[in-house]
Protein backbone atom coordinates (compact mmCIF):
# COMPACT_ATOMS: atom_id res chain seq x y z
CA UNK A 1 0.00 0.00 0.00
CA UNK A 2 1.50 3.63 -1.24
CA UNK A 3 1.72 5.98 1.41
CA UNK A 4 0.26 9.77 1.04
CA UNK A 5 1.92 10.91 -1.69
CA UNK A 6 4.99 14.23 -1.42
CA UNK A 7 6.32 16.62 -3.24
CA UNK A 8 9.35 15.73 -5.33
CA UNK A 9 10.02 18.81 -6.94
CA UNK A 10 8.59 22.20 -7.03
CA UNK A 11 8.35 24.74 -9.21
CA UNK A 12 6.93 28.71 -10.74
CA UNK A 13 7.32 26.96 -14.46
CA UNK A 14 3.61 25.30 -14.91
CA UNK A 15 4.97 23.68 -18.44
CA UNK A 16 8.23 22.54 -16.55
CA UNK A 17 6.22 20.76 -13.55
CA UNK A 18 3.71 19.17 -16.37
CA UNK A 19 7.00 17.76 -18.40
CA UNK A 20 8.47 16.68 -15.77
CA UNK A 21 5.14 14.85 -14.22
CA UNK A 22 5.16 13.68 -17.62
CA UNK A 23 8.26 11.94 -17.73
CA UNK A 24 7.93 9.95 -14.70
CA UNK A 25 4.64 8.61 -15.76
CA UNK A 26 6.27 7.26 -18.23
CA UNK A 27 8.61 5.77 -16.53
CA UNK A 28 5.86 3.82 -14.39
CA UNK A 29 5.59 6.51 -11.38
CA UNK A 30 2.65 7.48 -9.97
CA UNK A 31 3.49 11.13 -10.44
CA UNK A 32 0.70 13.66 -9.90
CA UNK A 33 0.78 17.45 -10.34
CA UNK A 34 -0.85 19.84 -7.50
CA UNK A 35 -0.85 23.79 -7.72
CA UNK A 36 -0.11 25.50 -4.56
CA UNK A 37 -1.58 29.12 -4.47
CA UNK A 38 -1.26 31.92 -1.88
CA UNK A 39 0.09 29.66 0.50
CA UNK A 40 0.73 30.66 4.26
CA UNK A 41 2.42 28.89 6.84
CA UNK A 42 1.89 30.13 10.82
CA UNK A 43 5.91 29.91 11.18
CA UNK A 44 6.29 32.58 8.41
CA UNK A 45 8.44 30.25 6.38
CA UNK A 46 6.64 30.09 3.56
CA UNK A 47 5.75 33.17 0.91
CA UNK A 48 2.65 33.47 -0.98
CA UNK A 49 4.49 32.49 -4.15
CA UNK A 50 2.51 30.25 -6.60
CA UNK A 51 4.20 27.10 -6.97
CA UNK A 52 3.76 23.83 -9.15
CA UNK A 53 4.49 20.65 -7.22
CA UNK A 54 5.33 17.37 -8.71
CA UNK A 55 3.79 14.58 -6.33
CA UNK A 56 5.11 11.45 -5.80
CA UNK A 57 4.47 8.76 -2.84
CA UNK A 58 8.04 9.00 -0.80
CA UNK A 59 8.67 5.61 -1.08
CA UNK A 60 9.24 6.05 -5.21
CA UNK A 61 11.66 9.26 -4.47
CA UNK A 62 15.04 7.17 -4.74
CA UNK A 63 13.58 5.49 -8.33
CA UNK A 64 12.67 9.13 -10.01
CA UNK A 65 15.85 10.44 -9.53
CA UNK A 66 17.17 7.24 -11.31
CA UNK A 67 14.80 8.22 -14.04
CA UNK A 68 16.49 11.77 -14.38
CA UNK A 69 19.82 10.54 -13.85
CA UNK A 70 19.16 7.67 -16.82
CA UNK A 71 17.92 10.81 -19.03
CA UNK A 72 20.28 13.46 -17.82
CA UNK A 73 23.02 10.47 -19.33
CA UNK A 74 21.33 10.44 -22.48
CA UNK A 75 21.34 13.89 -23.01
CA UNK A 76 24.44 14.57 -21.71
CA UNK A 77 26.61 14.87 -25.23
CA UNK A 78 24.16 18.07 -26.06
CA UNK A 79 25.28 19.85 -22.96
CA UNK A 80 27.09 23.46 -23.97
CA UNK A 81 31.01 23.03 -24.07
CA UNK A 82 30.83 25.94 -21.90
CA UNK A 83 28.31 25.16 -19.29
CA UNK A 84 29.48 26.85 -15.96
CA UNK A 85 30.47 23.46 -14.59
CA UNK A 86 33.73 23.69 -16.32
CA UNK A 87 34.92 26.48 -14.07
CA UNK A 88 34.24 24.20 -11.20
CA UNK A 89 37.37 22.93 -8.91
CA UNK A 90 37.77 19.00 -8.40
CA UNK A 91 36.62 20.15 -4.92
CA UNK A 92 33.80 21.76 -5.99
CA UNK A 93 32.53 18.92 -8.74
CA UNK A 94 32.83 16.43 -5.98
CA UNK A 95 30.75 18.08 -4.01
CA UNK A 96 28.13 18.70 -6.36
CA UNK A 97 27.66 14.56 -6.41
CA UNK A 98 27.80 15.08 -2.47
CA UNK A 99 24.47 17.23 -2.50
CA UNK A 100 22.46 15.61 -5.29
CA UNK A 101 19.51 17.21 -3.85
CA UNK A 102 21.21 20.50 -4.49
CA UNK A 103 21.85 20.23 -8.21
CA UNK A 104 19.88 18.72 -11.37
CA UNK A 105 20.61 15.42 -12.56
CA UNK A 106 22.23 17.21 -15.81
CA UNK A 107 24.59 18.68 -13.43
CA UNK A 108 25.64 15.74 -11.35
CA UNK A 109 26.25 13.92 -14.63
CA UNK A 110 28.52 16.72 -15.90
CA UNK A 111 30.62 16.31 -12.34
CA UNK A 112 30.92 13.13 -12.50
CA UNK A 113 32.14 13.34 -16.42
CA UNK A 114 34.17 16.24 -15.86
CA UNK A 115 35.78 14.71 -12.55
CA UNK A 116 36.61 11.25 -15.03
CA UNK A 117 37.93 13.75 -17.69
CA UNK A 118 40.40 15.49 -15.17
CA UNK A 119 41.76 11.94 -13.95
CA UNK A 120 40.10 12.15 -10.56
CA UNK A 121 38.39 8.36 -9.97
CA UNK A 122 34.99 8.42 -9.15
CA UNK A 123 34.34 5.55 -6.84
CA UNK A 124 30.41 4.54 -6.72
CA UNK A 125 30.60 3.37 -2.89
CA UNK A 126 32.63 6.73 -1.92
CA UNK A 127 29.50 8.74 -4.02
CA UNK A 128 26.90 6.62 -2.02
CA UNK A 129 28.32 7.13 1.67
CA UNK A 130 28.61 10.73 0.78
CA UNK A 131 25.24 10.99 0.00
CA UNK A 132 24.12 8.78 3.09
CA UNK A 133 26.20 11.40 5.02
CA UNK A 134 24.04 14.07 3.16
CA UNK A 135 21.02 12.72 3.87
CA UNK A 136 22.00 12.49 7.73
CA UNK A 137 22.90 16.21 7.69
CA UNK A 138 19.95 17.00 6.15
CA UNK A 139 17.53 14.96 8.60
CA UNK A 140 19.32 17.05 11.58
CA UNK A 141 16.34 19.00 12.86
CA UNK A 142 16.66 22.64 12.82
CA UNK A 143 16.34 25.45 15.72
CA UNK A 144 13.20 27.29 15.66
CA UNK A 145 13.80 31.28 15.44
CA UNK A 146 13.65 32.94 19.00
CA UNK A 147 11.35 35.40 17.46
CA UNK A 148 8.88 32.74 15.90
CA UNK A 149 8.56 31.26 19.69
CA UNK A 150 7.81 34.69 21.29
CA UNK A 151 5.04 35.75 18.95
CA UNK A 152 3.28 32.16 20.01
CA UNK A 153 3.74 32.75 23.86
CA UNK A 154 2.18 36.25 22.68
CA UNK A 155 -0.45 35.20 20.67
CA UNK A 156 -1.30 31.87 23.23
CA UNK A 157 -1.82 35.18 26.00
CA UNK A 158 -3.79 37.42 23.45
CA UNK A 159 -6.75 34.69 23.07
CA UNK A 160 -4.92 31.09 22.17
CA UNK A 161 -6.04 30.12 18.95
CA UNK A 162 -3.10 31.70 16.92
CA UNK A 163 -0.64 30.39 19.83
CA UNK A 164 -1.68 27.11 19.20
CA UNK A 165 -1.34 27.07 15.68
CA UNK A 166 2.34 28.11 16.13
CA UNK A 167 2.72 25.69 18.45
CA UNK A 168 1.38 22.72 16.78
CA UNK A 169 3.73 23.83 13.78
CA UNK A 170 6.88 23.46 15.96
CA UNK A 171 5.58 20.75 17.32
CA UNK A 172 4.09 18.49 14.39
CA UNK A 173 6.48 20.37 11.70
CA UNK A 174 7.84 17.64 9.31
CA UNK A 175 10.19 17.89 6.03
CA UNK A 176 10.80 15.74 3.22
CA UNK A 177 14.30 14.55 2.96
CA UNK A 178 15.58 13.50 -0.63
CA UNK A 179 14.81 9.86 -0.31
CA UNK A 180 11.00 10.51 0.91
CA UNK A 181 11.36 10.05 4.46
CA UNK A 182 9.43 12.60 6.53
CA UNK A 183 11.47 13.91 9.42
CA UNK A 184 10.62 16.05 12.90
CA UNK A 185 11.63 19.41 11.49
CA UNK A 186 12.87 21.47 14.62
CA UNK A 187 14.88 20.00 17.71
CA UNK A 188 13.19 17.90 20.82
CA UNK A 189 13.35 20.98 23.00
CA UNK A 190 11.33 23.43 20.36
CA UNK A 191 8.54 20.37 20.15
CA UNK A 192 7.76 20.82 23.65
CA UNK A 193 7.63 24.26 23.92
CA UNK A 194 5.19 23.49 20.35
CA UNK A 195 3.44 21.02 22.75
CA UNK A 196 3.10 23.46 26.18
CA UNK A 197 1.74 26.40 23.48
CA UNK A 198 -1.05 24.05 22.16
CA UNK A 199 -2.00 23.26 25.56
CA UNK A 200 -1.43 27.05 26.99
CA UNK A 201 -3.59 28.20 23.97
CA UNK A 202 -6.62 25.38 24.38
CA UNK A 203 -6.48 26.82 28.46
CA UNK A 204 -6.99 30.94 27.24
CA UNK A 205 -9.06 29.63 24.33
CA UNK A 206 -11.55 28.27 27.02
CA UNK A 207 -10.92 31.48 29.55
CA UNK A 208 -11.85 33.58 26.72
CA UNK A 209 -14.88 31.48 25.84
CA UNK A 210 -15.86 31.34 29.05
CA UNK A 211 -15.49 35.27 29.71
CA UNK A 212 -17.31 36.17 26.59
CA UNK A 213 -20.02 33.78 27.63
CA UNK A 214 -20.26 35.63 30.80
CA UNK A 215 -20.31 39.44 30.01
CA UNK A 216 -21.00 39.63 26.53
CA UNK A 217 -24.95 38.83 27.30
CA UNK A 218 -24.87 40.88 30.53
CA UNK A 219 -23.24 43.88 28.48
CA UNK A 220 -25.80 43.84 25.61
CA UNK A 221 -28.88 43.66 27.99
CA UNK A 222 -27.62 46.41 29.89
CA UNK A 223 -27.50 48.60 26.51
CA UNK A 224 -30.42 47.81 25.29
CA UNK A 225 -32.53 47.36 28.29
Amino acid sequence: MKSAFASFRSTTDPVHARQLQQQLEEAGLDASLQENSATFDVTFTVGLEREFHVMLPPEQFTQAELVLEEEAQADADALPADHYLHAFSDEELLEVLRKPDEWAAHDRILAKRLLQQRGVRVDPAEVARMRQARLAELALPEKARFMLIVAGIVMVLFGGVVGMLIGYSLNQGRKTLPDGRRVPRYTAADRRTGACLMVAGAVFSLITLLLSYWYWPIGWTELYF
